[in-house]
């Protein structure tokens, strides 16, 4: 895993539950962060962190793992770290980046390269009961810096 400073950077937007809907609501977001690469922290328009009444808190830890191509489309791989635990926050915050997840159709997630979302844990860890890491599911090819989706 990257430990290069550089490569990481939160995202700390509330999010809230849709009344109705499996999709979460954003809370109202600077919009101007791109792809995410050159900026440390994302935050809510709330510079004192409040949120509204019915938005909570949500950061993520995000920390640049690969840069590659799928198709000769360029794709970032990311670790993603929840510090809180909101119903689809990494979902929603790789929204708010402008990078949604592969596959991911509620959140703008191109599904023309995959069928299936590229969202995957690579460690269940409950401390003092188990810990578990898997394989990756998106290898890069280093011949051609072509990441292979694997069909799970």
């Amino acid at each position: 895993l990257a430990n290069d400073a550089s490569n990481e950077f939160y995202v700390n937007v509330p999010l809230a539950e849709q009344t109705g809907s499996f999709a979460m609501k954003i809370q109202n977001h600077n919009n101007n962060c791109g792809n995410g690469h050159d900026i440390n922290t994302i935050n809510n328009d709330n510079n004192d962190n409040t949120t509204t009444p019915d938005f909570f808190m949500a950061v993520t830890k995000c920390t640049i793992l690969e840069e590659a191509k799928i198709d000769n489309r360029a794709v970032t791989k990311l670790l993603l770290q929840p510090l809180t635990g909101r119903r689809h926050q990494l979902r929603c915050h790789m929204k708010v980046i402008e990078n949604p997840i592969l596959g991911d159709v509620t959140y703008g997630g191109d599904s023309v390269l995959t069928k299936r979302m590229c969202l995957h844990s690579y460690r269940l860890k409950l401390p003092h009961l188990l810990e578990v890491e898997a394989s990756d599911p998106f290898p890069v090819n280093e011949s051609n810096g072509e990441i292979e989706i694997k069909m799970m």
